[in-house]
């Protein structure tokens, strides 16, 4: 109906269209229209054509600019307007207004007007949304400025009086007639601290006389300027007559010292008023004390009014406001905000207990310090004893950079009863860094605890070596505490625990203060020379770097090896960490020669004798009498490390001696071979230099009479090798394993030597066969050369023979038919021959046997002929050739047995098949009975039919 009688041709098509805008929501249904209204009433405005006549245009824009200021973007919930579509229309109409505001005044002041009015009941302007009236109120102001979304806000404490904010104000000054209109009415005080400014700047005065609740009004804004005039309208009322408890509450508050004794003065000129009234002035102060907090800070007027009122009645404040102002108070020492805390505190729950301490703070004072006291009592009560919480119910207290929180964590672990030592373990394994989920050191806070300082004495009392585990700064920590008592326990457990582990436990010496140090010592040596020293390297590691870098530990040191009883590990384990560290080993090899104890002294040159690695490295430091000891003791496992590994400087020292010992060393088996193999992993070894290379050893190297030198296959010792086998042929006979292993050695002319030596003395049938076997190319050719020049019809010529063709090589057995075939008119084929090759697997030797029988009828009626014959026409798809010599011997002769033709009948193999039946039919032709064979005549053909 609206969009259809639009534009409003008369008064009332207009008020209906102006109740639609007041009423329509901004919504998906109604927003279309409400935007059609705009742009038909903009355009109209603007061009003034058409047939809306100016004034509706005028009132309908009044309506719609006044709805879309008020409308805020968070109420926005249906599809149609966005929030940037909002955005937009709100931009769009103060640029309108701001384009009327120098084209016609009147008009955009009319606007102004009507947005004003309808403010009237409304405590505050929402700046954030309201931009069309904010621009009219601040659009010439310093301390009002756009965020980044279009939205404006105020700065707060930022106002000049000389300074006019208003947009145009001289349109202002020129209706300020009309302004007075508004003065009566409750407007957001905004716009009531505009009123006042612009009635002031324009020299008209102040506001007019406002009634109580407009003052109280002015009293609850933030405004400065409001305040200020309702104290003066306040002042004047209460000069003349009595005004209500929340205006005198407010004016009492809001008022100048000076002028609040004043006040004072008048009401106590007057007739007392009702304690009903008192009362009220007194909540309603509260209530302005209350609003005076900002960001959990309280003014010093609200704190002194506050002091007032809790003096004049202790229980003005309830349980909640209570909870409020307390934390407000925790730094304040007025004994009134003490009792209020601790009022605070009774009502909390054990969950809040370290927000409660928190509001403590990290610094301690003498106040803190007694406030906690009180509070850590109360709040004790709220944790029942000897609970089994998780470790996390203490990690918030005891981590925390806070003594009050600490020390209530430490509470509470004393409260757990029995699970005490626990728990306090636990923590301190935390605390102390000694878990791999240690948290950053909170030591101090603890230290500064009783209960800590207590719990800490304790867990190194039952963790005693714990103490020697502690980082320096934390050791310091631990005796700067100003605790007599503590540091006490401390003395007694250090020097309990160094009895026990002498080796770490003089790095914690060092760090005490000499005054500490010395009586420590001395009882701790007395309990040393009581029983022996027991440890492990790592500790006497550490005890001797100490003792390099400070005079007195080493004076330490040669007093507890002079004086104590030590075990063979600890001696070990002193001298290696002497000369690995490399500084004391001067004044401990002279401390060794010098001992008077001999049985100490020996232990430690056997010692010594354990560790040859020192020998290498410090020969040339050693006294002569200690290096004499050393040599004459050192282990045979030892002799060639001293010669690889000892420095240019230790050789030079210890050369002769092992010269000297060369010799009988050589003759041990295995002695030079295990040189030369270490040479061979690593050559440029000085072993390689100090003994191979060098031209003594080598002539010592050439007589000796080992031969596992032989297994040595590296080309580097070939020549070496060679001149040693020359000198030493006696130690290789025939048919003796060391001369197959130079026969097939590696090296080409040690084993050529071998070859030619193994001539020289005759090589055997076995031995020949053993060089053919080997497959070594000149070895080979050496053996064929023995069989190919064995004399014919010698007696070993058939061995010979037998041996080769019972070889497992293959070449060997091929070599062997050779033999054979070369030499047949001196074996004649004998029957002995062929039947031992008959037997054989190799289907060469099989042709050859079955060759020889062919051609040798004499030896064709022997056993072992028609054994060989029945195994070879068996075997199925092997040695073809043989096995048709064979059938081609049998179908001339038909000497094969019938029973093995009858089996290979029935072959599987046609061929055989067919063959065999050809010559069971040869042998019933011929006149043989074959009981299970007949044969049928056919005008075609014969058949064979086995019955």
């Amino acid at each position: 109906m609206v969009e259809s009688n639009f534009p409003p041709s008369n008064e009332e098509e207009l008020k209906k269209t102006l109740y639609f805008l007041q009423t329509a929501p901004f919504a998906e249904n109604y927003w279309q229209k409400i935007k059609h209204i705009y742009k038909e009433a903009e355009k109209k405005l603007l061009k003034q054509e058409g047939e809306l006549p100016q004034p509706y245009a005028i009132s309908l824009m009044a309506q719609l600019l006044s709805r879309i200021d008020a409308e805020s973007t968070q109420s926005i919930k249906s599809k149609f307007p966005t929030h940037k579509t909002l955005f937009y229309m709100k931009r769009r109409a103060r640029r309108l207004m701001q384009f009327f505001a120098k084209e016609q005044p009147a008009i955009y002041w009319g606007w102004v007007m009507h947005l004003l009015k309808a403010q009237i009941g409304k405590n505050s302007l929402d700046m954030k949304s309201q931009w069309l009236l904010g621009d009219a109120l601040y659009g010439n102001s310093r301390r009002y400025k756009a965020k980044f979304n279009s939205a404006y806000s105020l700065k707060k404490n930022f106002i000049q009086y000389h300074h006019k904010e208003q947009r145009l104000p001289e349109i202002w000054q020129t209706n300020i007639q009309e302004l007075f209109s508004l003065t009566p009415y409750i407007l957001p005080w905004q716009i009531e601290e505009t009123l006042l400014l612009v009635f002031l700047q324009n020299n008209v005065g102040g506001l007019p006389k406002q009634s109580d609740e407009k003052l109280l009004h002015y009293f609850n804004s933030p405004s400065a300027w409001l305040k200020k005039e309702a104290i003066k309208q306040t002042y004047d009322q209460l000069i003349y007559q009595s005004i209500s408890p929340k205006l005198y509450a407010a004016l009492y508050f809001y008022a100048p010292a000076q002028l609040k004794k004043n006040i004072q003065n008048i009401v106590e000129k007057r007739p007392k008023q009702s304690e009903e009234w008192q009362k009220n002035v007194q909540k309603a102060l509260l209530e302005y004390v209350h609003s005076s907090i900002q960001q959990n800070k309280i003014t010093r007027r609200a704190r002194t009014e506050l002091i007032a009122l809790i003096e004049k009645d202790k229980d003005i404040l309830n349980s909640k406001t209570v909870l409020v102002l307390a934390p407000l108070f925790i730094n304040d020492p007025a004994p009134v905000f003490q009792k209020l805390i601790l009022k605070a505190i009774k009502q909390a729950k054990a969950n809040e207990t370290l927000y409660w301490l928190g509001l403590l703070g990290k610094e301690r004072t003498p106040h803190k310090d007694q406030l906690y006291a009180q509070m850590s009592t109360v709040l004790i009560m709220q944790f029942p004893k000897n609970r089994h919480p998780r470790r996390q119910f203490f990690q918030p207290y005891l981590f925390r950079e806070s003594f009050y929180a600490v020390d209530f964590g430490w509470q509470l672990i004393n409260r757990t009863g029995y699970n005490y030592w626990y728990w306090a373990k636990k923590m301190m394994d935390l605390i102390l860094g000694k878990s791999y989920k240690s948290k950053p050191f909170y030591l101090p806070l603890t230290l500064e605890s009783y209960l800590g300082r207590t719990s800490l004495v304790s867990y190194l009392k039952y963790y005693r070596q714990e103490i020697n585990n502690l980082p320096d700064a934390t050791l310091q920590q631990l005796f700067s505490v100003n605790d007599a008592h503590f540091i006490s326990h401390l003395i007694a457990q250090l020097v309990d625990i160094m009895s026990a582990y002498i080796g770490t436990s003089f790095a914690t010496l060092k760090k005490l203060p000499e005054e500490l140090r010395k009586p420590i010592f001395e009882k701790l040596l007395k309990q040393l020379v009581e029983r022996k020293i027991e440890s492990y390297f790592w500790q006497i590691k550490q005890f001797v770097i100490q003792a390099e870098s400070d005079v007195w530990l080493k004076e330490c040191f040669f007093r507890i090896l002079q004086d104590c009883k030590m075990s063979d590990s600890v001696v070990e384990h002193l001298i290696l960490a002497v000369f690995q560290e490399n500084k004391l080993k001067a004044e401990f090899l002279n401390f060794i020669v010098q001992l008077e104890n001999s049985k100490k002294k020996t232990r430690f040159l056997e010692a010594f004798a354990n560790k040859p690695n020192i020998l290498y490295t410090e020969a040339q430091n050693l006294p002569e009498s200690l290096l004499e000891w050393l040599f004459e003791n050192l282990k045979d496992t030892h002799f060639l490390d001293i010669i690889n590994q000892s420095t240019p400087e230790s050789w030079e020292n210890l050369k002769d001696k092992v010269y000297d010992l060369f010799a009988e060393k050589q003759k041990e088996v295995g002695f030079w071979k295990d040189i030369i193999e270490r040479v061979i992993q690593n050559p440029n070894s000085l072993l390689n230099q100090r003994i191979v290379a060098n031209a003594y050893f080598q002539s010592l190297f050439l007589t000796q009479t080992d031969t596992t030198v032989i297994d040595i296959e590296d080309d580097a010792f070939e020549d070496l090798l060679l001149q040693w086998f020359s000198q030493n042929k006696q130690l290789f006979a025939m048919d003796t394993p060391l001369l197959y292993k130079l026969v097939i050695h590696k090296m080409p002319t040690l084993r050529h030597k071998a070859i030619e030596w193994a001539e020289e003395q005759g090589i055997s049938i076995s031995f020949g066969l053993q060089m053919l076997e080997s497959l070594m190319p000149d070895a080979v050719q050496s053996a064929q050369n023995f069989y190919t020049h064995i004399t014919p019809k010698s007696d070993i010529e058939k061995e010979a023979a037998l041996v080769l063709i019972d070889s497992p090589k293959a070449e060997v057995r091929q070599f062997g038919l050779a033999f054979l075939e070369t030499r047949q008119q001196n074996f004649q084929y004998e029957g002995a021959i062929l039947a031992f090759l008959a037997e054989h697997a190799d289907k060469k030797i099989q042709t050859f046997v079955a060759n020889a029988i062919d051609n040798n009828k004499d030896i064709q009626d022997l056993p072992f002929v028609a054994q060989f014959d029945k195994e070879m026409l068996r075997m199925r798809n092997k040695n073809r050739k043989a096995k048709e010599n064979i059938k081609k011997r049998i179908a001339q002769n038909l000497t094969t047995d019938t029973e093995l033709l009858l089996e290979l009948a029935e072959s599987h193999t046609k061929k055989e098949a067919e063959w065999a039946i050809v010559q069971i039919a040869k042998k019933v032709l011929a006149g043989e009975v074959i009981e299970e064979v007949t044969i049928e005549s056919t005008p075609m053909s014969q058949k064979i039919i086995k019955k």
